[in-house]
Order: C-alpha cells, then structure tokens, then sequence
C-alpha cells in the first residue's frame, strides 16, 4: 500500500504545481478505497482557503430563457456578423451557442460540487448492498438504487441522506436526539428518531412501510401524517395518500434474502418491480390479466426465475419480443 502523500503535496497537487512523479504517487495512493475520504477532506480544505468562482445553476437558466425570448420578440437583426474564418453567424446563433456554454458550464459545477459534497452508494440491476453509516445506521440499499450521504458535518450539524430507489434503514438513535430524515427527488421525506423503516421512493412513486419506532412524513408542500408501527403509508402519482396496517412489516423488505412477498399484488405492480429491480421490460397484453392479483412468497435471485414462478402459479405464456418479455393466458390446449 503506498505511504500517503503530505497534506502539502496534495495542496500542491489541487493547485496544479505536482511533478510527474507526485501526480502518480497520488494516483497510486487513490487505488484504495480508504483514502479517498482524507482526499476529499483536504480537497475542501484547500478550496475553503481558495475560493474560485462558482456559477449558480438558475440563474444562468433565468438568464438563458431571457435571452431566449428577446430574441424572439426582437425584430429581425442584420443578416450576419463577419468573423475572421469566413462563415457567416447571425446574431441568433451567436447568442445561442453562449447562452448553451453558459448552461453546460453551470451544469458541470453543479455535478462537481456534488461529487465532492457527497458519498455515493449505488447498486446495480438485481443487486443488493449493506452497510453501515457513521452514525451506526444500518441501510440496506435494494436493487437499482442510489443514496447520497453528506461526506461533511454527517452527524454533527445534521443527519440528512437522499434516496432514489429503495432501503431498508435502522436507524441509530444519538444522545443528542438528532433527527435523521431521508429526502427523495419529490417533495416528500421522512423523519425519523431511532426506529426502523422501508422507504420506496421510485419515479412518482412514494411507499413507507414502518417496522419500529415512530416516523413523520412530509409530502406536497408541508402536509405530514405520524406513522406507528405496523403502519404502511403509499403516495401515488394522483396525490392521493393511502394509509394501511400490516401485521407483518419485515415482509417489505423480503428482497434482503432474494424473496418476493405480494399480499394482492397485481400483476401490472409486478411488471413494474421487474423493470425497478432487474431492468427487465414486461408487457402484459391482456388488461383483465394485468390486474389480476396475487398474494404469496417467491424465492427468486435472477428475473427469470421469479417469472417462471409466476407462469406456473397463474397458467401464463410468456414470450420473448424485441422489446422484452410478452405475458398472456392461454387460450386453449394448442398453447401448452
């Protein structure tokens, strides 16, 4: 393992002053895993003592949409501005490439500085991870999805995370009683003190199943509603909230050991599931088939397997398409 690089030599190295040598002493030490965090701790140190010019991502869009519609408003300029190869540009175009090297400059710093402000875990179709943060909160990420957690201050100004997926999270409580909150894309969160949740946060999908504890959800601009154990809130794309009791809450987070629960799951919900945790199109062409539901435990580590089960369990054909996977019933004894 290579000895690591004075603080020093790294300040050097983000101010563009390292030797050919120094640069691949670095590059060398950034192999382990382990040593990206001190990395990026004296990576914020330095740029704390530079400060270097940020571009504010809307602004620059307020500014691009202006321009926009001046010029459209605008009576027609001179037919061209001359420039020095030749070619003619109009104004119009002009100010179109400048306000798109505006946007994509400001997107850029805006990807970079969450690069550096956040520890990304992600997992990949039909896999799983755990681990544990450095409060002692345990997550279980699931298939597919993504949680970014704060490389800075995590745990001392504050226990915020942003989830774009599903996990499980058992959540530590501190004797301080900080609050621990998961953000997802939309306008929901969930709000926790020590207890132990499954959070589905995919697309305009929005499902809280809750195990122990007591947790407080925030949707649509300030409305929350107080979970108990037992309870299972979902938000869908209408808005509408729903809220029920399971008597079994472990069972939303069956996938941990590569198992399926449905309790009146309809067939299009599990179409859904497939393309969430394995990227795995389905088509069901037959629409009372699709809300067909069903209720039982799966066993099943790859896609197929699952899809073999349900065939056999619901008396399914299922066919290979260009576009994924076909399911209809069958229709008569010719189809066996």
């Amino acid at each position: 393992m290579p000895e690591s690089p004075p603080k020093q030599l790294l300040f050097d190295f983000f101010a563009g002053k390292s030797t050919a040598p120094q640069k691949q002493w670095i590059a060398d030490w950034l192999k382990e895993s382990d040593n990206r965090a001190l990395y990026y701790q004296y990576l914020n140190e330095w740029e704390s003592q530079h400060p270097q010019y940020h571009v504010d991502v809307q602004p620059a869009l307020d500014r691009f949409r202006a321009a926009m519609q001046q010029i459209e408003t605008a009576p027609e300029p001179s037919p061209f501005v001359a420039v020095s190869s030749g070619e003619s540009w109009n104004s119009r175009t002009v100010w179109f490439w400048a306000a798109s090297i505006l946007l994509a400059l400001s997107i850029g710093g805006y990807l970079s500085r969450n690069l550096i402000r956040y520890e990304t875990y992600r997992t990949a179709y039909g896999e799983t991870k755990s681990f544990q943060l450095s409060d002692g909160t345990r997550v279980a990420l699931n298939a597919n999805s993504t949680l970014r957690v704060p490389r800075w201050g995590f745990g001392q100004r504050g226990r915020e995370v942003k989830l774009d997926g599903e996990a499980e999270f058992k959540v530590t409580h501190l004797a301080n009683h900080q609050r621990f909150v998961v953000r997802t894309s939309s306008d929901f969160a969930v709000e926790v003190l020590g207890t132990e949740f499954v959070l589905y946060a995919r697309d305009q999908r929005r499902k809280v199943v809750l195990s122990q504890g007591k947790v407080k959800v925030t949707y649509q601009a300030g409305k929350q509603v107080l979970m108990k154990p037992g309870d299972w809130v979902s938000l869908g794309e209408s808005g509408q909230l729903q809220r029920k009791k399971t008597e079994q809450p472990a069972t939303f987070s069956s996938w941990k050991q590569h198992s399926f629960t449905f309790d009146q799951t309809s067939l299009s919900e599990i179409s859904q599931l497939l393309y969430d945790n394995f990227g795995l199109t389905v088509h069901i062409t037959d629409s009372t088939l699709a809300q067909r539901q069903i209720s039982g435990v799966f066993a099943a580590e790859k896609p197929n397997e699952l899809i073999e089960d349900l065939a056999d369990f619901l008396h399914l054909k299922v066919t290979q398409t260009p576009e994924g996977l076909a399911i209809q019933p069958y229709t008569n004894q010719s189809d066996n």
